[in-house]
């Protein structure tokens, strides 16, 4: 019997895991990030701002990778919720396996890995910068694609639209401990149960307050 079972990010967790790799992702280049970082009043704005967009962009790989994957626009929703310490897209459909790693990993892999050895290799702070902070915010994604790779073939990826929790089904989880994953609950599943309605954009108040204000305070610096 085809089972789910609903498992939620542990943030307090994740946050250690992105403290760990945004330190290890700092040492090989300390020196050139921190003199760089706080040459200028100026120097901080652009970081500031560009950081605001990488972070979208982080996300909208995410559902990049979906759609080369084969779903739709249609079946994308982003949104972020930073006071629960999420920026997110999220698919509105059930999805394989190998869906949910590619597009768990391809963020990462393109604006984490590789912009940080384009960032060495042309000697750019800012863009080293940018790459570590991408580093150290794919912690979840990470933990997520650890376990994920781990699991059978026949499980199937589900998001219930909150962007914290999320749903796999299989006929057999026998590891249900997952670090950083906190397991919620398990039933039996039956198909389009978790079909539902979601905002193609969700925004929360919280998280429009914290764009603007970082937004505003980098002009500030840049333009001083």
């Amino acid at each position: 019997m085809r089972k789910y079972y609903k498992y939620k990010l542990n943030i307090n967790t994740i946050n250690v895991v992105a403290t760990i790799l945004f330190v290890l992702a700092c040492i090989p280049v300390y020196k050139k990030i921190y003199d760089y970082s706080f040459s200028s009043i100026k120097v901080v704005g652009i970081i500031l701002i560009t950081y605001l967009f990488w972070m979208v962009l982080h996300e909208i790989l995410h559902g990049v990778a979906h759609l080369l994957c084969g779903s739709k626009r249609s079946d994308l929703s982003f949104g972020a919720a930073l006071e629960k310490g999420v920026l997110f897209c999220l698919i509105r459909k059930e999805v394989s396996k190998k869906q949910i790693l590619i597009s768990l990993i391809f963020p990462f892999f393109f604006i984490g890995i590789v912009t940080y050895i384009v960032g060495v290799i042309i000697n750019s702070p800012l863009l080293i910068i940018l790459s570590i902070f991408n580093i150290s915010g794919a912690a979840g994604d990470l933990l997520m694609f650890y376990h994920f790779i781990k699991l059978d073939k026949d499980i199937t990826y589900i998001e219930p639209g909150d962007g914290t929790s999320f749903y796999l089904t299989t006929c057999n989880l026998k590891n249900k401990k997952m670090f950083g994953l906190d397991y919620v609950e398990e039933g039996e599943y039956k198909q389009d149960m978790f079909n539902q309605k979601t905002k193609t954009y969700d925004i929360s108040k919280t998280s429009y307050i914290f764009f603007i204000i970082c937004f505003i305070l980098g002009l500030i610096c840049i333009f001083l």
